[in-house]
């Protein structure tokens, strides 16, 4: 397209310098987001593709790209998770059923899917559990989609707690789930 072959031209000029490389980076994601947003169509998509359209390029550098990550993590995610702190009473739209029941939906149709999934492609049953428990952890993607249709209105702040705790558990359960699964004797 267009704008893989502009970004390509444009991009080894800003790669140059890790400063730059991250400031066009944000700009141009920026300005992704923002066209995407005014066409009606979410900021994360547009987000999205501006990801796609710098990471494809053959002039992103892994300097580069390790640049743009380490800010990403170190400000633009605590900047979100705090975001979503403040929007939402978790205190009082917490409701244990609705979270135990979502979390063991959620642990169920990923673990089993996946599990089964591998299992069929011929991984021996250890592996399929493994590849089940690593499938099953949720993060960001899970609590912006939920933070988009709570926005829009189409789950309540109720549910959207849930969906919250939900990421956060499988997140945090996947890592030491796994080390237990993989030294286990097959």
């Amino acid at each position: 397209s267009a704008v893989r072959i502009a970004v390509n031209k444009v991009l080894p000029y800003f790669a140059q310098w890790s400063g730059r490389g991250l400031a066009f980076c944000i700009c141009f994601t920026l300005l992704s987001a923002a066209l995407t947003e005014w066409i009606g169509v979410h900021a994360l998509f547009g987000a999205f593709i501006a990801g796609v359209v710098i990471g494809d390029s053959k002039n992103f550098t892994p300097a580069s790209q390790n640049a743009v990550e380490e800010f990403v993590l170190s400000f633009f995610a605590p900047l979100f998770m705090a975001m979503i702190g403040l929007k939402v009473d978790f205190i009082h739209h917490f409701d244990f059923k609705l979270t135990a029941i979502v979390i063991v939906i959620a642990c169920l149709g990923k673990i089993v899917g996946c599990g089964i999934a591998a299992h069929l492609s011929g991984m021996s049953p250890k592996k399929s559990w493994a590849i089940g428990f690593a499938m099953n952890a949720r993060g960001a993607m899970e609590i912006i989609l939920g933070s988009i249709a709570f926005q829009s209105g189409i789950i309540t702040e109720t549910l959207f707690v849930s969906l919250v705790v939900m990421a956060l558990f499988t997140s945090l359960m996947t890592g030491p789930i796994l080390t237990k699964v993989l030294r286990t004797p097959s």
